[in-house]
């Protein structure tokens, strides 16, 4: 997948809260229009549509998880768990 734009990171981390608060049943693409302040077909405009950008939240949260993985490497056993 290509790189997103930082609107599209915005919108991504956005759906992120959400999910976390709602879960993913709670979530809409109207919800997330709310949160960003924008309209619905604006989220459309930077995303094909919510499979798409469901898959952008999971490369995401991929992505964020490599990352973690680089610092837990540098730690002792125990103190990655508890940071993790």
């Amino acid at each position: 997948m290509p790189e997103l734009t930082k609107r599209q990171k915005e919108i991504v981390g956005a759906a992120i809260q959400i999910i976390s608060q709602h879960g993913l049943m709670g979530f809409s693409i109207r919800k997330l229009a709310d949160r960003v302040e924008v309209t619905e077909a604006a989220i459309y405009r930077h995303f094909k549509n919510k499979e798409d950008l469901l898959a952008n939240i999971l490369m995401s949260m991929r992505s964020n998880e490599e990352h973690a993985m680089e610092w837990v490497e540098e730690l002792p056993a125990l103190d990655a768990i508890e940071k993790l």
